[in-house]
């Protein structure tokens, strides 16, 4: 009888065993699928239904084996998920069928089940290997990436992809030229960030030196193009997220790895921190605002050919486009599509409380914008949130970016995860800052790989912040709470 009990416990565990393997294989191929969407992107791309139908399979399997209906942050997300699902199927269920809003309501289960369970799902030497796999792989890709648009930079040539209707070039009618990787400049500078970001995170994972040093140089191609596109909105995310990996280095420094040291010095070494983070935000900006300017001058002095410099004044005038922040255009074309969306909400109080859905959300909002090109999106998170969710929306969303924003805190102080995992925080405050003035992680229909990278990472700094260490403890046998009986 116990003997038969042992093989059934066995064969359980083999089972699950070979489902979360099935899930990791799964997930990483679909998070690696990115590099085809973007060989085959077009301007109004939408996942084929392959796609979708291994999407369902890889939120089914996390949220099955990762037991997410136990986790607080999941169920935050999966009642925002209901309430946008509900407000279509209520105002047209012939809606729920179009492609728009399908491809929508599936890229948010897929977040924010099957990526958001990665750290729930796979143990800590499995996720490291998970880890490392992806961030190398999606290195070696965006290096190619920024290969072929710096080519196409210097050489004014647009390179088509598969699909003949994406290119990397660098081209565009804000008085000078913008680099373009195939997505829309602000698009291209958001994956260069969160790109830029992992390799960051991966200098710490990795052991070996040469593998160190690999990951480093791939910053530089990855930051000259990120400066290319002009994108200030990721430059303030990359800046923020360097800022807050330092801050994360000093706190770590200050305190020690010993976790009964904390109680002497947590407050001075926030402080320290805080100041560290501040200072190197403020260098990261000036030096990301000063690469173009050197680019152009180096164009113009012709150590890099002239292509662009000598380009139409009508189209590139002066080169790359550096517009600084002298320049109100950053937040001036923002402020009036939040001032718009304001006005639109002030006329139709009943979206505080239903929201517009998530089919066609702008429609509204554009349309008291008259003469200004339309908006894709409110170009600040939360607000993009008020107006697809309404209120009710908004609380769920604001519950759970607390609830992570506590867990981070939790694995940084935390002696016992590994220095990686402690650093992985600065992803989340370095999307934060980029959200405030994007939507870098709505779901929008065009194939970005940000928002579900970003879920990977937010899944495990939940899952590793969901239980606080008990003082007192060293490292060797630490013991988390709740763990006593």
């Amino acid at each position: 009888m116990e003997a038969g009990s042992v093989s059934r416990g066995e064969g359980l565990r083999g089972g699950k065993s070979m489902a979360a393997l099935l899930y990791a294989v799964l997930t990483g191929f679909l998070l690696l699928e990115f590099i085809w969407e973007i060989l085959v992107y077009r301007r109004a791309y939408t996942a084929p239904a392959w796609v979708l139908l291994l999407r369902l399979g890889s939120a089914g399997l996390g949220i099955w084996l990762g037991k997410l209906w136990k986790d607080w942050g999941f169920r935050f997300l999966a009642a925002l998920w209901i309430l946008l699902f509900i407000r279509v199927f209520f105002t047209d269920q012939a809606r729920l069928f179009d492609n728009g809003v399908s491809q929508k309501l599936m890229a948010g289960l897929w977040a924010w089940g099957g990526c958001y369970a990665l750290g729930r799902v796979l143990e800590e030497k499995q996720l490291r290997r998970f880890a490392l796999i992806l961030a190398a792989l999606w290195t070696v890709w965006m290096l190619a990436n920024c290969g072929l648009g710096l080519y196409a930079t210097v050489t004014r040539v647009k390179i088509p992809n598969l699909s003949g209707k994406g290119y990397w070039r660098a081209l565009g009618k804000i008085g000078a030229a913008r680099l373009h990787l195939v997505y829309g400049a602000t698009t291209t500078g958001a994956v260069l960030a969160f790109s830029a970001m992992i390799a960051g995170i991966a200098l710490f994972a990795v052991r070996p030196v040469w593998a160190k040093i690999l990951f480093g140089l791939s910053l530089l191609p990855l930051l000259l193009c990120l400066c290319l596109t002009d994108a200030r909105s990721a430059m303030f995310m990359t800046a923020a997220g360097i800022a807050a990996l330092t801050g994360i280095r000093v706190y770590r420094h200050l305190v020690g790895e010993d976790v009964s040291t904390e109680a002497r010095t947590p407050v001075l070494a926030a402080a320290a921190a805080l100041l560290a983070a501040a200072a190197v935000f403020g260098v990261c900006m000036i030096l990301l605002l000063q690469v173009t300017p050197l680019f152009n001058r180096l164009q113009v002095r012709g150590l890099i050919p002239r292509a662009l410099a000598e380009a139409e004044a009508t189209t590139v005038p002066n080169g790359m486009a550096s517009r600084g922040l002298e320049e109100a255009y950053e937040l001036s074309g923002r402020t009036g599509i939040w001032r718009a969306t304001l006005r639109y909400i002030g006329k139709n109080p009943m979206t505080l409380l239903t929201g517009t859905s998530i089919d066609r959300t702008m429609s509204g909002v554009n349309a008291l914008r008259k003469n200004a090109s339309s908006a894709a999106h409110c170009h600040n998170l939360p607000l993009q949130v008020l107006l697809e969710a309404g209120i009710p929306g908004l609380l769920l969303f604001c519950a759970f970016v607390g609830l992570l924003f506590t867990r981070a805190f939790r694995v940084v102080r935390d002696p016992g995860q590994p220095l990686w995992i402690r650093l992985l925080p600065a992803m989340l405050i370095g999307m934060a800052v980029g959200e405030m003035v994007e939507c870098y992680t709505a779901l929008l229909t065009y194939a970005t790989p940000v928002t579900f990278f970003l879920f990977a990472v937010l899944g495990v700094i939940s899952a590793r912040g969901e239980r606080k260490p008990l003082s007192g403890l060293r490292t060797g046998g630490l013991r988390y709470a709740g763990d006593e009986g």
